[in-house]
């Protein structure tokens, strides 16, 4: 019924009059349920500067029907509450129904807070937890008991790369800290915006610079019933994730000009969408600003299970080595049911190459696997495995030099 349906959630150009202070753009939404209340919140981001800088944190309850009451609209991340110069520029959040607060992150300028707020969204406190960073915002999921109680997974972008990140103690802002998990993906021109998902399969969406455009990308990873954690301290298998092309089934079109700021929910309908923004403006500069156009928007587009089918994109990758640029060879990569695994080795000479590849049908005991060693001959840069197990490792190869990419053919 409702399948890639678009839906205008919170326009601009609409806030000129009610909430002129968010007229410049909207972005970043992310939906927030209180289960104490029953209400749901959209939490965003907002701004009148037209160059987008000066971005504030802010909610509004948001209906079923996918409606918002501007009247509603709380500011709860302002500007200038943190000294910076690009502000309060991406939010990510949920309700802890055990403490009755909500938790929210957010990225300013090169780093990375958390907020604790009430059932009112009354500020309880906050904590620095990230430098270094960009304006991707930093999505997180709890896990729960059974030995990560208090604990949370994460992810942000580093350019090309997607990386892990334990939040440990994320419902405390005395002990609060975070865990590096290391690169699990290595792709794109450069991802910014994402959101991480541990259900229905642990997967990242994010926008990437493509083309000359944002658009929006998913990295699939294996579901959770056959990985034991994603703790590599506690000798936890690494995983890595592979990446594909969201955008034809998501079938939105040009209208919107480039798409980010993803965000993958089945609030408040019940009904699974991906948020997003429009940046339906940056292609042109502004008379008043000479910069492109900030006039971001946020929509909603319905989607199915197909956006966690691996043969519904035909093709799944990443670079599971990148010469002097990443440690060697060695995560995980769920395959599904691949027919086809290609090893590409790129960007050296194409002397004989040895590759180690292991074979494993679970995460849970991955010491029992089959290791195959392949030849690539001497300038060809490529080997084919058919049929390959349903999780798959590199372990090595020699020579370590150029790029070796993995290929999952559906």
């Amino acid at each position: 019924m409702y399948f890639r349906k678009v839906i205008p959630v919170l326009r601009p150009q609409e806030l000129k009059r009610d909430f002129p202070d968010f007229s410049g753009g909207v972005g970043t939404p992310y939906i927030v349920f209180n289960s104490s209340t029953g209400e749901r919140w959209l939490l965003f981001t907002g701004w009148r500067d037209p160059v987008g800088l000066k971005r504030e944190g802010a909610v509004i309850p948001i209906e079923k029907d996918l409606t918002v009451d501007v009247d509603r609209i709380k500011k709860i991340l302002p500007s200038g509450m943190i000294p910076g110069t690009y502000t309060m520029n991406a939010v990510r959040g949920l309700y802890n129904p055990v403490r009755e607060e909500f938790i929210v992150t957010v990225t300013q300028d090169s780093e990375a807070y958390v907020f604790w707020f009430d059932s009112n969204w009354n500020r309880l406190g906050f904590k620095r937890i990230l430098e270094g960073v960009g304006d991707h915002g930093v999505p997180f999921k709890p896990i729960g008991a059974y030995g990560y109680l208090h604990d949370a997974v994460a992810a942000i972008p580093s350019g090309e790369k997607i990386k892990l990140l334990s939040i440990r103690d994320v419902d405390d802002y005395e002990k609060i800290k975070v865990e590096d998990y290391g690169i699990a993906a290595w792709h794109g021109s450069g991802n910014d915006v994402l959101d991480l998902l541990l259900m229905p399969r642990i997967s990242v969406i994010t926008e990437s610079d493509e083309f000359g455009k944002w658009v929006l990308k998913m990295f699939m990873g294996p579901p959770l019933s056959d990985v034991k954690g994603l703790d590599p301290d506690g000798g936890i298998p690494v995983i890595g994730l592979l990446e594909g092309d969201i955008l034809p089934n998501l079938m939105v079109d040009d209208v919107f000009t480039q798409i980010g700021h993803p965000h993958y929910t089945t609030e408040p309908d019940g009904y699974p969408k991906i948020l997003f923004s429009s940046f339906r403006d940056t292609w042109s500069t502004r008379r008043d600003t000479g910069r492109e156009g900030y006039v971001h928007e946020i929509y909603a587009v319905y989607v199915d299970n197909s956006i966690f089918d691996s043969r519904s994109y035909g093709v799944l990758k990443d670079r599971v080595f990148v010469q002097t640029q990443r440690e060697p060879p060695g995560k995980w990569y769920w395959t599904g049911s691949a027919r086809k695994a290609l090893l590409i080795h790129s960007g050296a000479k194409h002397d004989k190459v040895l590759v180690e590849v292991l074979e494993n049908a679970s995460l849970i005991n991955p010491e029992d696997c089959i290791v195959t060693r392949l030849e690539m001959p001497e300038g060809c840069g490529k080997i084919a495995l058919d049929e390959p197990g349903p999780f798959i490792r590199v372990k090595s190869i020699k020579p370590a030099e150029g790029s070796l990419w993995l290929i999952l053919n559906y």
